[in-house]
């Protein structure tokens, strides 16, 4: 790698922003320095692309390698501009990355209120978080903006830890599915989350709705336990019980060896010997079962 001292002092300054801060520079970068028509677009897509924020930032140094001093300069003196006129909201993003249930909260409230569609393409939830925070001038220049949305969701969250205390996976399992398919949810202003962990989507959710509105909040969630109550009871009956018989020794040993020569259950013999009794008994002129 080239040294120089607009290329030192840049990796300097990279070296001293935290990691989140990564997504605006990334921002500036394109804006700037690549200067593509649809910053946007080039944004989400590299976004997409890498993994984590140290990313972002080597993509950037190799970069920076391969331009003249005067656009690294140039480069530098709007870092440090943009940077001076982040406001910074009085909550704590160090760890926010793992409330995952306010990131999507947040995302949502942000996303809705911005009325930006390409920010529905981040797939990363936290990437999302502080892109929108960092480079729209609604959350950078408002510090306030982002401050009353942590406030609307720890309201919510005091209420409800979970929205379903009964719940246990396979629940959310199924309440993921079922509300993916349901007509009634895509037409609410709330984000149909497609998180691998189902329990945080279904709570993300219903956070969205308490806000949203607290009536329709309790009866979709009301709705959606009577189906899944409804469905464990379906399945139950689905279930077959076992029966016990009183047979005799001899009967139980015909049965046993019946079962090992056909390589069935027992319960299986019983089933099929009890079904031929009854069309050859029962029901000579047809030999259809009526059931």
């Amino acid at each position: 790698m080239r040294r120089t001292p607009a290329l030192d002092q840049t990796k300097s300054f990279l070296s001293r922003c935290r990691d989140i801060d990564a997504v605006w520079i990334l921002n500036i970068f394109n804006e700037e320095i690549k200067q593509y028509k649809d910053v946007r677009r080039t944004d989400v897509d590299m976004l997409n692309r890498l993994d984590k924020f140290s990313d972002i930032k080597k993509e950037i140094m190799a970069e920076l390698c391969h331009l003249h001093d005067r656009d690294i300069e140039h480069f530098l003196y709007c870092l440090e501009e943009y940077q001076a006129h982040i406001s910074m909201p009085k909550i704590d993003l160090k760890n926010i990355e793992n409330n995952k249930r306010f990131i999507l909260f947040a995302n949502n409230t942000m996303q809705n209120n911005l009325r930006s569609r390409i920010l529905e393409d981040i797939s990363n939830p936290v990437y999302k978080f502080f892109y929108i925070l960092f480079t729209y001038k609604e959350y950078f220049d408002h510090p306030r903006s982002l401050e009353e949305i942590y406030k609307r969701f720890s309201n919510v969250h005091m209420k409800f830890d979970s929205h379903f205390n009964f719940a246990e996976n396979d629940f959310y399992i199924w309440a993921n599915s079922h509300i993916y398919k349901s007509e009634e949810y895509k037409r609410l202003r709330v984000n149909l989350l497609n998180s691998t962990n189902p329990e945080i989507n279904i709570n993300s959710i219903f956070d969205q709705l308490y806000d949203l509105d607290i009536n329709v909040h309790y009866a979709l969630r009301k709705k959606i336990s009577n189906a899944w109550y409804q469905k464990r009871h379906r399945d139950d009956k689905k279930v077959k019980k076992p029966g016990f018989y009183a047979l005799t020794v001899k009967a139980k040993e015909a049965l046993a060896s019946l079962a090992r020569k056909n390589n069935l259950s027992e319960d299986k013999v019983l089933d099929e010997l009890i079904n031929q009794a009854y069309v050859k008994e029962c029901n000579q002129l047809t030999g259809e079962f009526p059931y």
